[in-house]
């Protein structure tokens, strides 16, 4: 019922592993703590779990868990709507010392601030998020809004990308809304589009809305357009807020593509210099053998 709390196929679990399970077309809703799968979750697993939702909720509203303390999301994939207001998130409206791995949303998130393609809120304490992706429009009417997470503090990014569209007010960013101390982020691309509607543009960029001291981004690139929903003007290109410029090591991103030439932190190119893996002057020490490669008929010619 609307008034719940804890709403979804499970209201909460403990200790629980809950595997090789399909939802199709999912109809959940509830009020805080409101999940496809379970509501809150504490200590639990979640495996090779596959949702298309029609999910509505407050705060902490998740594709799979309203909230999740201490676990693991591998292999899980949702699609469909998510609506909520703080803390959603297309996997989980909120994470606490939880690892993401070979993850995808591909959502149409509707919400207010804190929210995210995968996790809403983030607080890793050393835990991460690998190998996954978000393809989410995002539409909120808040602050800390990201492709990957609205809000992260000691965790770590590695290998993921995100797609789509974010609309919100300030502290947008195609992967991360906001990061606190001790985020690493690396070998990550973005190429979400975004609006935003607060002030200058300040603490909005194409990859990362604010990054605080003691945190970085390594190896990554973005390509989004980054402008204000009323045309008057252009955010930043690839960070929107940094504590040091140290913090953003062979990053870059598009200019053409952004429609700006500023940024805090990272190195702006052309997209002819972009999809040019022999311009020697982009993608520096960047592992092309392991990690990345670069083929004209994907990915439209980007890493």
């Amino acid at each position: 019922l609307p008034e719940n709390d804890e709403v979804g196929l499970f209201g909460d679990v403990k200790g629980a592993v809950i595997k090789n399970l399909e939802l199709d077309n999912a109809g959940i809703v509830g009020r805080d703590y409101t999940g496809c799968i379970v509501g809150s979750a504490d200590k639990s697993s979640f495996y090779n779990i596959k949702c298309s939702v029609n999910l509505t909720g407050d705060d902490f509203t998740g594709g799979i868990a309203g909230k999740t303390y201490s676990g693991i999301f591998s292999g899980c994939s949702i699609s469909g709507t998510i609506t909520g207001d703080f803390c959603v998130g297309g996997l989980s409206g909120s994470a606490f010392m939880a690892n993401i791995e070979d993850a995808i949303s591909g959502c149409t998130i509707y919400c207010g601030s804190f929210s995210g393609g995968l996790i809403g809120e983030f607080d890793g304490r050393g835990y991460k998020i690998i190998r996954s992706a978000s393809e989410c429009n995002i539409y909120a009417t808040g602050t800390y809004i990201g492709g990957i997470t609205g809000y992260i503090a000691r965790a770590q990014i590695s290998e993921s990308f995100s797609k789509g569209l974010i609309e919100g007010g300030s502290y947008l960013g195609g992967i991360i809304g906001w990061s606190d101390e001790s985020t690493h982020i690396s070998d990550c691309y973005s190429m979400t589009d975004i609006e935003y509607s607060y002030s200058d543009g300040f603490g909005t960029g194409g990859f990362s809305g604010c990054l605080d001291p003691w945190s970085d981004v390594k190896n990554s690139y973005s390509t989004g357009s980054v402008r204000k929903n009323d045309g008057t003007g252009y955010g930043l290109g690839f960070s929107g807020c940094i504590y040091s410029l140290d913090d953003i090591i062979n990053c870059y991103w598009d200019t053409d593509t952004s429609g700006t030439v500023y940024s805090q932190g990272g190195e702006g190119r052309t997209t002819a210099e972009m999809i040019n893996p022999d311009y020697d002057s982009t993608y520096v020490s960047w592992d092309f053998v392991n990690t990345w490669q670069i083929d004209p008929l994907l990915n439209g010619g980007y890493p």
